[in-house]
């Protein structure tokens, strides 16, 4: 939140208060139309809970230092040539990224834990 410089503050606070974002004018910036979305669609990452079940042949696996710590975005393509950009399970990101791709993997859905209450992505690398 943007505050006003007031006297009294240390210098420190009042450069923070002068260097907050301004009101962008709406009229001025372009409204995003149908074909923006559409290309947006191509690069979006989507999860692995969001996917077909089915066979799929990992293209690419590239590997992000996050928050959580380490994660894996992979490039999925199906027999039928759909692709997907995926964050991939961290076992299966592990697996599959010292081996050379193409690498081919059955995904067979969420699976319920017999060792916890929590949940598993399962899959079968071929």
């Amino acid at each position: 939140m943007c505050k006003r410089v007031v006297e009294g503050r240390s210098k420190f606070e009042n450069s923070l208060s002068k260097s907050c974002p301004k009101k962008k004018d709406m009229s001025a910036s372009r409204f995003p139309s149908e074909q923006d979305f559409d290309a947006k669609k191509d690069t979006l990452v989507i999860k692995c809970s969001e996917l077909p079940l089915g066979v799929y042949a990992i293209r690419d696996v590239t590997e992000k230092k996050g928050k959580y710590g380490q994660t894996f975005i992979g490039a999925l393509e199906t027999e039928a040539g759909d692709q997907y950009k995926v964050w991939l399970p961290q076992r299966l990101g592990n697996e599959v990224k010292g081996r050379e791709l193409p690498v081919f993997v059955r995904y067979e859905g969420k699976r319920n834990s017999s060792n916890s209450s929590g949940y598993y992505y399962a899959y079968t690398l071929l």
